[in-house]
């Protein structure tokens, strides 16, 4: 089956409810060999919304295809984002959204919203289409998904892309000496006092 992560908190502005509804339209428009794994914590104050979330997933018959898994471990989540086929990123919106650098980072296809700073964050020939508002925009995501699992091309593209960008922007050593470039002018000022 196509295997789709998301990894965020169980919060309203992750768009979860999304998330459902786009694995509900992919069922209909295509098959039902999706699998969709959330990973993140849930808030005790947003208990309510989970139980939303879970009416939603019983309303759309798609039990059998989302798995809830809380918070994980760094292991397990590599471990769920190496199982993985696509990340899929339906928040309303983001500021430095860590998840799709990591997806990226082990070559991880991401399909995302264009909210906040999510399109800076994944850099440049990535997909990323509007804020999902009708049944039209999560069928969009649903064709986008199996375009994702069944184009090679395009799949492939996505990953180098997407691992390039982290690679010349987010690596550990990319950050190091970005971090090492910015002290630069504030020791010269001390070197030279």
């Amino acid at each position: 089956p196509l295997r789709v992560i998301f990894v965020g908190r169980i919060a309203p502005n992750k768009r979860i409810d999304s998330l459902l509804r786009v694995v509900a339209f992919y069922i209909k428009e295509f098959d039902n060999q999706i699998i969709l794994d959330l990973v993140g914590n849930q808030h005790p104050e947003m208990i309510s919304y989970f139980d939303e979330l879970q009416i939603l997933v019983a309303d759309l018959q798609i039990e059998e295809f989302v798995n809830w898994h809380g918070f994980l471990p760094d292991q397990g989540l590599d471990n769920l984002y190496r199982q993985a086929d696509v990340f899929l990123c339906m928040s309303e919106h983001e500021g430095f959204c860590v998840p799709l650098i990591e997806a990226q980072s082990i070559g991880l296809p991401v399909v995302a919203c264009d909210a906040g700073a999510i399109s800076e964050t994944l850099g440049e020939e990535q997909i990323v289409s509007q804020s999902p508002l009708t049944d039209e925009d999560y069928l969009l995501y649903a064709h986008l998904l199996n375009e994702v699992s069944t184009n090679e091309e395009l799949r492939n593209k996505l990953k180098e892309q997407g691992f390039r960008n982290y690679m010349e922007r987010f690596s550990k050593e990319r950050i190091a000496d970005s971090f090492v470039e910015s002290l630069e002018p504030v020791l010269r000022q001390i070197i030279y006092r």
